[in-house]
Order: structure tokens, then C-alpha cells, then sequence
């Protein structure tokens, strides 16, 4: 298969391996100047930044590096057959966690990620995978003329209300993720449950730190919002 085109409107930035467009504006969202710095040190240091690294296995100190280092992470894929050379868009690759499982398949990945530091963390992480391409940019404002076999929103649709300015930002998400798909492609979510078990059990919602939101339909209207299964089958 051929490698995925970058339109020439973006340009690549060698010194931290991000193709971006001189008008992108970063977005907010951030685990914290010393969680993602922090990350940036590893990745620099370490000789193996593999999914099964050792060294970023024992560099896990707290919750948030949990998140991003535990080869846990990569179980949401490892029941997915992937055809080596597939052209795959993750939308929203955060610091890289998922995008590195996926150059390890040798796929072509184009990662998108609205933060310029978390995607310059991502091209850092994956900096040794010749498929993997970390574009930043915004979904919205996103243009690309390819088609791809997959596409992953994972850790992603619960946010888009916070970051799209569609008066339907959850449908605009879904059906714009799809048109990018080659006829016989796959749309891959990945998603909180608002029913999980752990909810009716008295723990907070995991985005908002409140009891009780995703069971009562609390959620704020600009807020991130989580489904059920039978409500994300009605969505998409």
C-alpha cells in the first residue's frame, strides 16, 4: 500500500517531528506542565520506548503516568487484526500511547492531536516508526483527500462538545469520522460506560469528579458527556 499523503498546506517541523499548518492554535487540554514534561524525559532517555518497554513500565510514578506508560493500555486493540500497510486516522492521539501500538503493526498512522505539545510528545514516542505521521491540528479544521481502513476515537467523543464548533458536535464527530473511511473501513470507539459499575457503586464520573452525573444525566450541556452501549448504538 502506498504511504498517506500529507496535504502540502502543512509543513513538516524536523526539530520536533510534527507536520502542522502556521494558523493552527493549540488547544487547553493537558495533563499538567510536569505530567507531560515528565513524559518528554522519558521518551528522550529511554533506548526502548517499545509497548513492551521495560524502562517505561517501571518509570510509572503516579496515576497519570500509569495512563500513559502501563502496557495495559494496548489491550483495547490487541483483539483487532490489522492487514500490514492499512492507512489508520487516530483522532485525538494524546501523548502517543496509542499511536505506538499502532506503528508497531506497520500500519501508515496519520496521529491528530489540537495540543502541539502533546502531538510533539507523540512524534518523540514513535520517533523510530517510518509509518507513523503526527499531525497537529484540530478535527474541525483537519483536511486530508485520504481514505482510510480504520479510524479510532478513543478517549475522544466524550470530549467533543468542549472542542467542536458544530451545533451537533457528538453527530458532527460521528459522521464526519465516517466519511473519512474507505467503504469497507472500521470506526473505532473506545468510551467510558455512564452505567459502569463502578458509578453505581458511589464512585465519582470520572471527567468531572461528581457522584452520580452519568446515571442521572447530570452532565453540563458544554461539558464532556459518556453513553451506554444502546445509547452509542443510537448515535452512530
Amino acid at each position: 500500500m502506498e504511504a498517506v499523503k500529507i496535504p502540502s498546506d502543512y509543513i513538516f517541523h524536523a526539530d520536533d517531528g510534527i507536520w502542522e499548518r502556521p494558523s493552527t492554535h493549540s488547544i487547553a487540554f493537558s495533563d499538567g506542565d510536569s505530567q507531560e514534561e515528565f513524559l518528554r524525559e522519558i521518551f528522550s532517555s529511554s533506548e526502548d520506548r517499545s509497548t513492551s518497554s521495560e524502562t517505561l513500565r517501571g518509570a510509572i510514578r503516579d496515576w497519570s503516568s500509569e495512563y500513559h506508560l502501563s502496557p495495559l493500555r494496548y489491550n483495547l486493540l490487541r483483539g483487532f487484526t490489522f492487514t500490514k500497510g492499512s492507512k489508520v486516522l487516530e483522532i485525538g492521539c494524546g501523548c502517543g500511547a496509542i499511536t505506538r501500538y499502532l506503528g508497531e503493526q506497520q500500519l501508515e498512522v496519520v496521529a491528530l492531536e489540537g495540543s502541539r505539545r502533546r502531538a510533539s510528545i507523540t512524534a518523540l514516542r514513535c520517533r523510530d516508526l517510518s509509518g507513523v505521521k503526527v499531525v497537529f491540528d484540530t478535527f474541525d479544521n483537519f483536511e486530508t483527500t485520504e481514505r482510510f481502513d480504520a479510524v479510532t476515537l478513543i478517549g475522544v467523543l466524550e470530549y467533543a462538545r468542549l472542542y467542536s464548533n458544530h451545533p451537533d458536535p457528538i453527530g458532527s464527530v460521528l459522521n464526519r469520522a465516517a466519511s473519512l473511511l474507505k467503504p469497507d473501513g472500521h470506526l473505532i470507539i473506545a468510551i467510558e460506560n455512564r452505567l459502569g459499575l463502578k458509578y453505581w457503586n458511589g464512585r465519582p464520573e470520572d471527567h468531572l469528579g461528581t457522584l452520580y452525573t452519568g446515571l442521572a444525566d447530570l452532565y453540563p450541556p458544554q461539558g464532556p458527556i459518556t453513553y451506554g452501549k444502546k445509547e452509542l448504538e443510537e448515535l452512530l
